[in-house]
């Protein structure tokens, strides 16, 4: 294949390119060069096998946090007061509307969509979710819940043309979509178990299962890091009967603001993974193709110089420990789940 040469212009000292065309399952060299031509390195990356026949696409994003004011602490990361949109919104919209342009034919939101879950939190997620050309399906976060609310999130999404509830279904194509309501009102940990027979009763298909919830599974009862996700003792039970019933269950979480994968469940049979948020760095959305009993997640940097600029700002947070902790490998954020069922 002959080379390409793409441009990406910057303001920010960053930016965001895709490289089309490429074979898959190869090994290519990217060179690196400045503005002026001089050399900045070299990139060895390998493309991802193929996946076979007609594939059905999503997205998700995590923890939006509409109505935040900064991020961090020790200092605080803000912006000049007044700035319109809002980073959290600014930061959103152009994920959403990049995960459209990929091809995602439906949006789903696990969790943390308002910061404190006030009327005027919701009402920037109308700014967000009204008039989108793609069915949106959603979960709540504990900031979603939290005592600072004014609006109940189950009587706020009654102005939405979405699904939210504790347990929500979607059939897209070869995938089921299952959102399952984690959240403990005016708490930040989560309980899994709590709609456990329900989870059961919709992940109990032939179809591979994409099963979203907002806290992550702790592999410990008591948390070694912040923020407390679901205690391990809460999760044994429900994780062996999902194995049970559906081993072909992509669980994904968000919550932590970072990008990891796990195995969980009974011989770690589950694949698991966190996904960051829209915001904060790296500033993420996630695409999930599906095809032939894979699952394939590839979580994208938002590309939007607004977006790049305001995440690029919180690469010195908590003392510049932030992004090594939040952007985790490669393979954490490509996934393929490939289905026991050939």
């Amino acid at each position: 294949m002959a080379g390409q040469t793409i441009a990406a212009p910057t303001t920010t000292g960053v930016a965001v390119v895709a490289v089309e065309n490429l074979h898959p399952n190869t090994t290519y060299v990217a060179v690196l060069e400045d503005a002026n031509g001089q050399p900045l390195g070299q990139l060895f990356f390998t493309t991802r096998p193929p996946l076979d026949g007609p594939t059905t696409k999503f997205a998700t994003i995590s923890d939006v946090h509409l109505g935040a004011v900064d991020f961090g602490g020790q200092p605080s990361i803000t912006e000049p007061k007044g700035t319109y949109p809002p980073f959290a919104l600014r930061c959103a919209k152009a994920a959403v509307a990049e995960a459209i342009a990929w091809g995602a034919e439906m949006l789903v939101i696990k969790g943390d969509l308002t910061d404190t879950g006030s009327k005027d939190d919701w009402k920037l997620a109308h700014q967000l979710l009204d008039d989108l050309p793609i069915p949106v399906i959603a979960t709540w976060g504990n900031h979603d819940v939290w005592k600072t609310r004014d609006l109940d999130p189950a009587t706020a999404v009654e102005s939405f043309q979405f699904d939210a509830l504790p347990v929500v279904t979607a059939d897209l194509g070869a995938v089921r979509i299952v959102l399952a309501d984690t959240s403990i009102p005016d708490r930040g940990h989560g309980d899994l178990a709590q709609h456990g027979d329900r989870i059961l009763e919709h992940v109990d298909t032939n179809k591979p299962v994409f099963l979203g919830i907002h806290h992550h599974i702790m592999r410990t009862p008591l948390p070694w890091f912040w923020p407390p996700g679901i205690p391990s003792t809460n999760t044994h039970r429900l994780l062996d009967s999902l194995a049970r019933t559906n081993p072909n269950t992509f669980i994904s979480a968000g919550h932590t603001h970072r990008n990891r994968r796990h195995c969980v469940g009974p011989g770690g049979a589950l694949t698991f993974t966190e996904v960051s948020a829209t915001a904060d760095y790296p500033g993420a959305w996630a695409g999930y193709e599906v095809s032939a009993g894979v699952i394939r997640q590839t979580v994208q940097r938002t590309a939007s110089p607004d977006a790049l600029a305001w995440s690029e700002r919180l690469r010195g947070a908590l003392g510049g420990i932030w992004p090594r902790w939040a952007q985790g490998r490669l393979d954490d954020r490509c996934v393929d789940m490939v289905s026991t069922n050939g």
